[in-house]
Formats: C-alpha cells, sequence, structure tokens
C-alpha cells in the first residue's frame, strides 16, 4: 500500500484538480508576494513565540527576515507584523469575550491526519490518504480550538474556506474534541482589517 499527502493549504486546488497540491510537488516561493507575505508570517510568529516565552512579545527585525526572504521589503514586513500583532490581540479579546479561558497558544503547529484509504481502480492499488498541515494561529481555550490563518495578501473578499477547513481538521485531530464540540477556523487579513 502506498501513501497519498495532501497538503491543507492545496485543497482549494485539488477541488479544482485532484493531482495538484501533493507534497512531492512543494511550493515554491520565489515571486515577491510570496515571499513578502513569508517574512510576515515569520515576523508575526516570533512576536507571538517571543510573547509564549518572556510574557512580552518582540517585533522581528524586518532586515533579519529578509535574510531568509530577501524579496520581502524589510520595513514593511515590520508593518505587517505590527497590523498582525493588533489582530492577535483583537482575536484573544474576542475569545475571553466569550467568557472562555485561554490555554495554550501555538503557531506553525504541524500536524497530519489519516483521511482513510482509497482504491485506485487504474493501478489496483489501495492508497493511504493523509492530510498535513501547518496552523499558523492555534488558541486552546477551556472550551473551544480556534485555528487563524494569517493572509497578508493585497486581494480583498478572496476565501481559502477548504484550506481553513482543513486546518479545523488538523487541530481537532492533534487536540482532540474540545468539550463545547466546536472547532473555529478563520482567515486574519491583516492587511483588510479584519477576521473571520
Amino acid at each position: 500500500m502506498g501513501i497519498i499527502k495532501i497538503r491543507a493549504s492545496s485543497t482549494p486546488g485539488r477541488m479544482l484538480c485532484p493531482s495538484w497540491g501533493h507534497t512531492d510537488n512543494p511550493h515554491n516561493p520565489e515571486s515577491e508576494p510570496a515571499q513578502q507575505g513569508s517574512a510576515a508570517h515569520m515576523g508575526i510568529e516570533h512576536y507571538i513565540n517571543s510573547r509564549n516565552e518572556t510574557g512580552q512579545g518582540e517585533i522581528l527585525d524586518g532586515k533579519t527576515a529578509q535574510l531568509h526572504f530577501p524579496l520581502a521589503d524589510p520595513d514593511e514586513t515590520e508593518i505587517l507584523t505590527r497590523m498582525a500583532k493588533n489582530m492577535f490581540y483583537l482575536i484573544l479579546e474576542r475569545i475571553e469575550e466569550a467568557g472562555e479561558t485561554i490555554e495554550k497558544i501555538t503557531t506553525e503547529s504541524g500536524a497530519s491526519a489519516i483521511l482513510g484509504d482509497v482504491d485506485l481502480k487504474e493501478t489496483g492499488s489501495t492508497e493511504e490518504v493523509i492530510l498535513t498541515g501547518t496552523c499558523d494561529l492555534l488558541i486552546k481555550t477551556n472550551r473551544s480550538l480556534y485555528v487563524y490563518d494569517w493572509k497578508f495578501g493585497r486581494e480583498s473578499g478572496k476565501t481559502h474556506f477548504a484550506q481553513t477547513a482543513s486546518y479545523g481538521l488538523l487541530a481537532a485531530n492533534n487536540y482532540g474534541i474540545p468539550s463545547s464540540g466546536v472547532v473555529t477556523v478563520g482567515e486574519a487579513h491583516v492587511r483588510h482589517g479584519h477576521f473571520d
């Protein structure tokens, strides 16, 4: 039996083309916008992780991020990180207003889930299908799980529901179904100032 691995980030494309997004075809972020987004992801991850470790978050110097992503503008990276930081606190505020106690916050949480087996008629073989992915922001409370995907793109109104729903599945598989029975997934569109 073989294994088919599917990246959560490829699920929108897979809905259109089943062969899209196998993990043996990795994403190649060579464009300036892709690298800018990756640098901003690095910035907010650094902020949240330093906050978890020391109680006070640290803004990553944009030039440090540029060492990893040379096409990214360091000033824009710092601006996007600060915008994401503000949105992060709005997300926490909304959770606390719902009367929930935050127990754990993780970033870049890698996970996988076995979806089942599929019989391929063409080859007569059976393949195990595994969903893999990395949740940008995962917040576990006393009752629920919240999963948010940072979106730093300029395009407005685009949704990635299949991707974020996949992250919700991965979070539940990793942490178990919460006592509320609810896993909330959403997108944090940093440039546009909203999360849903």
